[in-house]
């Protein structure tokens, strides 16, 4: 038991010199960015996954809650066929 307690106050010292020896964080000198949302599909009721279709085709595929799979490629949604 000694032996764990001095590999954990040996592990915890040398965390304390890591962050201790980390360079500073960068400051905002002009205040933190501006982000704006905006929206790109309307009329989802509750989308639950995205993924996209990985084909180069542009597709993402939106899986909603109650099980609906929708294709949205640019602006425009369709129901996936299922097979």
């Amino acid at each position: 038991m000694l032996c764990v307690a001095a590999s954990a106050r040996t592990f915890f010292l040398w965390c304390a010199v890591v962050l201790l020896a980390a360079p500073p964080l960068p400051a905002y000198s002009q205040g933190l960015p501006t982000i704006n949302l905006v929206p790109y599909i309307s009329n989802l009721t509750t989308p639950l996954s995205i993924a996209h279709a990985g084909d180069g085709s542009q597709r993402l595929f939106l899986v909603e809650q109650g099980g609906a799979t929708l294709i949205i490629k640019g602006q425009t949604v369709a129901p996936a066929a299922v097979s």
